[in-house]
């Protein structure tokens, strides 16, 4: 009987092992499976967090892709721009402009650093008609280009701009304003359109490095002092247009050596030609009618004289300190000599007047001898001796 009860103990310790075997196993089961599933959510969380982030990526790197878009302005800007932005058809690039009737004008050097300036014939569609007081003034530019546009030249425009060396001006200026080029002195060359009818006064004073102007016909005026101490001036050609010369206009000019004076002047003003010292030559035209006070001055290369039918006038000084002085011939219109006319011209020892000793006495009415020392007066009638 102990046999059998101990048999049964051991089979039911038996079930009961195998039973718990199972449940412990059945449970380590399930954990595993809960562990891994886990895993798995986790590793898809990863991956999704990481899609996530690689997706959203280009948005962070996005402003490099999208920049021209958000830089990019709108469109109703170009068109704004554009009609700001001033337009020429040429020349230099930069010049300050001024909106004036008929056009526009150059009233500065603006941001343009040529050296070489070309004035634009248009800007903005519409023709450059002129160059402003002062536009260059002091400017270091060496050489300037003016359109045909262009139609005046106003004061002091290019006034002390002592780079400059080279000018041509364009066929439509007019005028040349009172001290445009003043002071330009190394300016050797100019050349002048051919509708330039006046230089105004100073317009090229002190240009001391000019050596050889040639006016167009179409000159009519040329101003007071205009080539005033233009000291390297040898030679000088008027046009035939050229009717007045202003006072002092060529004084001081030492090395012009001739002159022609054009048949439209009918008077040389003072001191025109005052202090030219190398002046050898003067030819007058027929029917002018005065010589100014001082007009030849001081012109002590003056050798001969020939003053032509129709003068009325010879005033003071007009050939006084001319000291090279030979020969003068005075025709017999003359109606007056001025006080000291021929004053210091001690080379002087012979005179030829058209007209009769009589004529000739009334003639000289300040002195009986407008020369400092004893000449022969050769009149049509004889001679006659003026101590």
């Amino acid at each position: 009987m102990k046999k059998i009860l101990t048999l049964l103990l051991i089979i039911c310790i038996c079930f009961c092992t195998v039973g718990c075997s199972e449940t412990t196993n059945a449970n380590s089961s399930n954990l595993s499976s809960v562990i891994t599933e886990n895993n798995i959510e986790n590793e898809n969380d990863s991956i999704i967090s990481s899609i996530t982030q690689h997706s959203s990526t280009p948005s962070q790197t996005a402003p490099s892709q999208t920049a021209p878009s958000q830089t990019a302005p709108p469109t109703s800007f170009p068109s704004q721009s554009i009609s700001k932005q001033p337009t020429q058809s040429d020349g230099s690039v930069g010049l300050e402009m001024k909106k004036v009737s008929g056009g526009w004008e150059v009233v500065g050097l603006g941001s343009c650093n040529d050296k070489d300036i070309i004035i634009p014939s248009t800007y903005n569609s519409e023709k450059v008609v002129s160059i402003g007081a002062e536009a260059f003034l002091r400017d270091s530019i060496k050489s300037v280009t003016i359109p045909d546009s262009v139609t005046s030249i106003d004061e002091q425009a290019f006034v002390i701009c002592e780079s400059l060396k080279s000018i041509a001006i364009g066929n439509g200026v007019e005028e040349i304003g009172a001290k445009a080029f003043y002071g330009c002195t190394s300016l050797v060359d100019i050349t002048f359109g051919n509708s330039v009818t006046k230089i105004g006064d100073d317009a090229f004073y002190g240009c001391n490095s000019l050596t050889n102007i040639v006016l167009p016909d179409s000159v009519m005026e040329i101003g007071e002092s205009a080539f005033k101490k233009c000291d390297s001036l040898k030679q000088f050609t008027f046009g035939e247009g050229v009717t007045k010369i202003g006072e002092w206009a060529f004084s001081e000019c030492t090395s012009l050596v001739k002159v022609d004076i054009p048949k439209g002047v009918k008077e040389i003003p003072d001191a025109a030609f005052w202090q030219c010292k190398s002046l050898v030559t003067v030819t007058f035209p027929t029917g002018l009618d005065s010589i100014g006070h001082g007009a030849f001055q001081y012109c002590n290369s003056l050798m001969i004289v020939t003053l032509p039918d129709g003068l009325k006038f010879i005033d003071g000084a007009a050939f006084s300190g001319c000291s090279s002085m030979l020969t003068v011939t005075i025709p017999d219109s003359v109606t007056n000599i001025g006080a000291a006319a021929f004053s210091d011209c001690y080379g002087v020892v012979d005179v030829t007047y058209g007209g009769t000793q009589n004529k000739w006495m009334q003639v000289n009415k300040w002195e009986i001898n407008p020369f400092p020392n004893s000449i022969v007066v050769r009149c049509s009638d004889g001679n006659m001796t003026l101590e």
